[in-house]
């Protein structure tokens, strides 16, 4: 059996972490956290991640430059770095480019987004894209039932939200609650 594949998870914020590391741990990986660059370089170091997601919108975080220098690592050349960013601007852009990342990726962004951008930055023979789901496309999608209160009852929250009841925190990551199946 082979190991699981491992992805690097970065954000200033523990709520969208914590429920990225659920999510991704669903689908069998090891995930590790990093509450900013430094940390994503020091885990880099010591394993090699099948994916980076790594938040860029803090000056504070280092974003870029931890990309540069992960990217730089053994190992990591062909890995997806992705960068989330508020309003991806031209200069995002340039920097991305110049560190090395993969993709950017506009916050708020939901889990489908997260995942096809993940999934067209992989090779097929990737661990990690034997173990992601499958495309939406290839999935039943729920929210196109004619009546959501037919199974929930009219005045239930997913009936007014058609299916989909977001989390959300200030500017940050939308997480839907219910997942297509």
């Amino acid at each position: 059996m082979s190991a699981s594949p491992v992805i690097i998870i970065a954000d200033p914020d523990r709520a969208i972490r914590s429920i990225l590391r659920v999510e991704f741990s669903r689908f069998g990986c090891t995930v590790l956290l990093a509450a900013n660059g430094g940390e994503v370089e020091d885990y880099a170091s010591q394993v090699t991640a099948r994916m980076v997601l790594l938040d860029v919108s803090s000056s504070k975080f280092s974003g870029y430059a931890a990309c540069a220098k992960v990217r730089r690592q053994f190992g990591y050349e062909r890995s997806p770095i992705v960068l989330s960013v508020h309003d991806i601007r031209e200069r995002d852009r340039a920097a991305a480019e110049k560190a090395g990342a993969t993709a950017l990726l506009p916050k708020p962004y939901s889990l489908t987004d997260l995942m096809g951008t993940v999934r067209r930055n992989l090779l097929p023979d990737d661990p990690l894209a034997q173990v992601l789901p499958p495309a939406p496309e290839h999935q039943t999608d729920w929210t196109k039932e004619a009546n959501p209160g037919r199974r929930f009852g009219a005045d239930s929250g997913l009936s007014a939200a058609k299916g989909i009841i977001p989390i959300v925190r200030g500017s940050g990551v939308r997480v839907p609650l219910i997942r297509a199946t």
